[in-house]
């Protein structure tokens, strides 16, 4: 891990566990952290710094976790519900099936373009990280708990 995001994810996990006691963050790579949602076993959240486009920070619930059908059932379960996931999450959100890939994914972008050299701005980057895996976690949860499939 490089020095600059070792230190932003170590700084980031502090800020995460004060802000949210009762959830757990895990640092996956240089780039990113995962949570687990309701049912992990269909969605997690990652918060991450993106490299397409460059230089953007991003959360999104992604879903890879069981067949590629089951998880374009999963995805299509909640684009059914975008309309609603959306005002509960307050921001559009962008919907990726990947029909010809595992993994699909929902994701919320930072507003503006961010490096991790920037560390000035991430005090800002943090607080937006938090709030946006709130945002989902608090949108999505509710729906994966009434999936029934």
């Amino acid at each position: 891990m490089s020095a600059s995001h070792d230190l932003f994810w170590s700084g980031f996990l502090s800020d995460f566990r004060s802000h949210f006691p009762d959830w757990q963050a895990k640092i996956r790579n240089p780039h990113w952290v995962s949570c687990p949602s309701s049912k992990p076993s269909l969605l997690k959240y990652s918060a991450s710094w993106s490299r397409q486009p460059s230089n953007h920070l991003k959360v999104e619930g992604y879903i890879e976790f069981q067949s590629k059908e089951r998880n374009k059932q999963v995805f299509d379960a909640l684009f059914e519900q975008k309309d609603h996931l959306e005002a509960m999450v307050g921001d559009s959100l962008k919907w990726n099936r990947k029909s010809d890939k595992k993994k699909s994914s929902i994701e919320l972008w930072f507003p503006s373009s961010i490096e991790i050299a920037e560390e000035d701005r991430w005090p800002e980057a943090k607080r937006w990280l938090l709030d946006a895996l709130g945002r989902m976690k608090g949108a999505f949860d509710p729906a994966l708990d009434r999936l029934s499939i």
